[in-house]
């Protein structure tokens, strides 16, 4: 594998900065969020259905849950994108 598919750039809006991020933690996990219902459980069902597909453990699935729904919706998102490919 090469960078590109082991890291992306981020872009921070405030101060204009960039940052590389790593790859997810299940990168075979993907997730098509442009086309689905945008409501966080619909959002939280999809990505746990991908990462159970990827192989993940009991465990795992329990801690992304627990990460995903600590926060608000934004927070939700980025706990997505840090567990699974999102598109």
């Amino acid at each position: 594998m090469g960078i590109a598919s082991t890291a992306r750039i981020v872009s921070l809006s405030e101060g204009r900065r960039s940052r590389v991020a790593s790859a997810p933690r299940y990168p075979n996990a993907v997730v098509v969020l442009s086309e689905s219902d945008g409501n966080a459980f619909a959002i939280l069902s999809r990505v746990s259905r991908a990462l159970r597909k990827a192989g993940a453990e009991p465990d795992e699935l329990e801690a992304f849950r627990k990460e995903a729904m600590s926060g608000d919706y934004n927070a939700l998102l980025a706990t997505c994108m840090r567990w699974v490919e999102v598109e």
